[in-house]
């Protein structure tokens, strides 16, 4: 059986039996990775159709594949992969492409980078992050994760930072019915804990991580050391900081 026990984000103490964290923007820098991430993608689809065909994409997607600029609230920072699936097809459509052949491009160039791109690359922790989730897992706490990535590549990732082994639980996009902002991931860590929502606390860099934690019924730490603003968080969360480094035991 979980304990409760406390952890500190600024001036407030939060009792808890466990802490969900996001990941891209949380724990990792998520700008490299996604556009790492956004540029496999491009290539992949520029080897099915001609560049000419792909130029809605980079508007569709929130990713300017020349700048390797990310925007924050786009497709590619917030989405889960099975609507970004949709939403690049959507662009070939633009393009004059069939409906038919862009959706089944759109896929194939999908899968492919899921089989062939190592999902190292690009990826680095965020200043504090393995200190505090090493000092949280010292102290007891049972940590999981609750992302919009799927979970092969999340596991992968932490797995590649010597990270996975503090997670008693990942939960992925393809690991629920419905992603953030919905309830699901959140509450699908509570299930395999063996614990209420309301005994957790969600960290995360975006709204969406917010209003889960919120709509589940736990308690939200909001970081500024990814997509978020101070103004977008703190409507959402019961302490907004800078970063995960901002987080302690007691």
């Amino acid at each position: 059986m979980l304990t409760t026990k406390s952890v500190r984000a600024g001036d407030k103490v939060f009792a808890c039996k466990g802490i969900v964290f996001d990941k891209d923007g949380t724990l990792i820098d998520v700008y490299s990775m996604l556009a790492a991430l956004g540029r496999e993608r491009y290539k992949r689809l520029t080897e099915r159709v001609p560049e000419s065909a792909l130029q809605w994409m980079d508007k569709c997607t929130g990713f300017d594949h020349e700048a390797g600029h990310v925007e924050p609230f786009g497709p590619l920072a917030s989405a889960g992969r099975d609507h970004e699936v949709v939403i690049s097809a959507t662009a070939l459509w633009l393009a004059g492409i069939p409906w038919y052949r862009a959706i089944q491009i759109s896929i194939d160039a999908y899968d492919e980078v899921d089989r062939t791109y190592d999902p190292s690359t690009g990826v680095s922790l965020l200043p504090g992050a393995k200190e505090t989730v090493k000092a949280l897992f010292d102290a007891g706490f049972s940590l999981c994760i609750a992302t919009s990535d799927m979970h092969a590549r999340a596991a992968s990732q932490l797995k590649d930072l010597g990270m996975l082994d503090y997670f008693e639980v990942i939960v992925g996009a393809d690991d629920v019915e419905n992603i953030k902002p919905a309830p699901d991931p959140l509450l699908k860590c509570a299930e395999l804990l063996g614990v209420p929502p309301q005994d957790l606390v969600m960290v995360g860099d975006a709204p969406q991580d917010a209003m889960m934690g919120r709509s589940s019924g736990a308690m939200t730490i909001g970081l500024l050391s990814g997509v978020g603003t101070a103004e977008l968080l703190e409507g959402h969360c019961d302490v907004v900081v800078e970063g995960v480094k901002d987080i302690s035991p007691c």
